[in-house]
């Protein structure tokens, strides 16, 4: 994949992160996050160092959301059809339920949670999102 400003775009959404988010992450003003993606912008790209986290976190993201599906399909009682997948309106929300040190942005969460979804779908296992709060 070629570097550009579109793709980093296009991971940082995919990770389900806000620019705020990476510029927390990166340790910079939110303004020279958003010049990251800025086509013409006088600050040409994320540095390398930026990259390979995003990188990295989408690659955790992946191998997370495979061991989830994975441990779902394995303790899934045969014909069961209540599955129901967490999602999260707000950090806030997420924050109740998260354990000490985790800080995982709610975006991040719910991203992972969709390719959970997406997993779950490719062996024709159905299931529902619910958010937390209606528990």
């Amino acid at each position: 994949m070629k570097k550009t400003k579109a793709a980093f775009r296009a991971i940082r959404e995919e990770c389900g992160l806000t620019q705020q988010d990476v510029a927390a992450e990166a340790d910079v003003r939110i303004l020279t996050a958003k010049k990251w993606e800025k086509p013409n912008s006088d600050i040409k790209e994320p540095p390398d160092d930026v990259w390979q986290w995003l990188l990295a976190l989408r690659g955790a993201m992946y191998q997370d959301a495979r061991e989830i599906a994975e441990h779902i399909v394995a303790s899934l009682p045969e014909g069961a059809r209540d599955l129901t997948l967490d999602y999260y309106r707000t950090q806030e929300e997420l924050d109740a339920v998260q354990l000490p040190g985790a800080d995982e942005p709610v975006g991040y969460v719910n991203a992972r949670m969709r390719l959970v979804g997406q997993m779950l779908d490719a062996k024709e296992i159905p299931y529902t999102y619910r958010y937390r709060s209606e528990l």
